[in-house]
C-alpha cells in the first residue's frame, strides 16, 4: 500500500459555486482547465444555507452541461448529498455523467449538510448517517443490477 501512495503525484482541484449565469460558469471552467488544474467541482446542495434566497443551480445538471464544455479536467461533486438522491438513480446519474465526460467523473458522497443546515431544515444528522449507510449498500447493489451492467460495457468502449 505504501508503494502506491509514493507513486501518485500531488494533484490540485478547485471547487466552484453554481450561482452565476451559464456563460460565466462555462468561462470559469474553461479558465480552470486552461490554468492546468487536475479537477473541478460543484456543490450538490439544495441551497446555500446561509443565503437560502440566493440563486443556486442544481449541481448534477450544471455538472453535465459543464462536462461537455471541457475536454480533459476531472470533474465531480463536492459532495453529493446522498439523502437528496435515490441510490439507484444516483448510480445511473453517475454512470451517465461519466459516459458524457468520457470517464472524467469522480464521485464524492456524503450527507452534504455543512454547518447548521441540518438544524435549519429540521433533519436529524444521526438519521441521515443511518440513511446514508443504507443508501451506500443500495448503491452497491444497483451497480451490479442487470440494467446498469448493460451500460458499463458501452461506457468502457467509449472511454478506451
Amino acid at each position: 500500500m505504501g508503494e502506491n501512495i509514493m507513486r501518485r503525484s500531488l494533484q490540485f482541484g478547485i471547487g466552484t459555486v453554481q450561482n452565476v449565469s451559464w456563460a460565466e460558469m462555462v468561462n470559469r471552467w474553461k479558465s480552470i482547465e486552461d490554468f492546468g488544474f487536475d479537477s473541478v467541482w460543484v456543490a450538490d446542495q439544495f441551497c446555500i444555507c446561509s443565503q437560502p434566497s440566493a440563486s443556486w443551480f442544481d449541481g448534477w445538471t450544471v455538472l453535465a452541461g459543464l462536462a461537455t464544455q471541457t475536454s480533459h479536467i476531472r470533474i465531480g461533486t463536492c459532495v453529493t448529498a446522498i439523502p437528496w438522491h435515490h441510490p439507484a438513480f444516483l448510480v445511473r446519474k453517475a454512470l451517465t455523467l461519466d459516459h458524457l465526460s468520457q470517464g472524467r467523473l469522480t464521485l464524492g458522497i456524503g450527507t452534504g449538510l455543512p454547518g447548521d443546515c441540518a438544524h435549519k431544515i429540521q433533519v436529524s444528522k444521526i438519521g441521515l448517517l443511518k440513511k446514508e449507510l443504507r443508501d451506500l449498500e443500495s448503491m452497491q447493489r444497483s451497480w451490479t443490477c442487470s440494467c446498469i451492467m448493460k451500460l458499463r460495457p458501452i461506457m468502457d468502449d467509449t472511454i478506451n
